[in-house]
């Protein structure tokens, strides 16, 4: 369990591309004050952002604005979700949008379950 302003478990800043891999995890109960129950992704210098969750749980994560669990900033261009046998459970964004995920890129998001 985490809490964050932004990014209960992580929040990242890195250059070009961020291509993210989790298997057989548990993300539940965490807490972002603003953005990204789990996982917040805003940075000008990434370019690409790609995550593949296999066998994981998101489970009662919470943003209190935007991004149950995932949010990702319109200042990356292209994003890529592979969510293979995960499975999504009580995730909430209080005030905007996306229980799950919040996806503003600007090129294009691409979401397979």
């Amino acid at each position: 369990m985490g809490t964050g302003c932004s990014g209960g478990v992580f929040a990242f800043s890195i250059k070009d591309n961020l291509d993210l891999a989790v298997t057989n995890t548990a993300f539940t109960g965490n807490y972002a004050g603003a953005n990204g129950g789990a996982m917040f992704i805003d940075d000008k210098l990434i370019t690409s952002f790609k995550l593949t969750a296999t066998s994981c749980t998101f489970a009662t994560n919470t943003a209190a604005s935007n991004g149950g669990v995932i949010y990702v900033s319109s200042t990356v261009a292209t994003s890529q979700y592979f969510l293979i046998d995960s499975t999504f459970t009580s995730n909430t964004a209080t005030s905007k949008d996306g229980g799950v995920i919040n996806a503003q890129s600007t090129t294009s998001n691409q979401i397979t379950f």
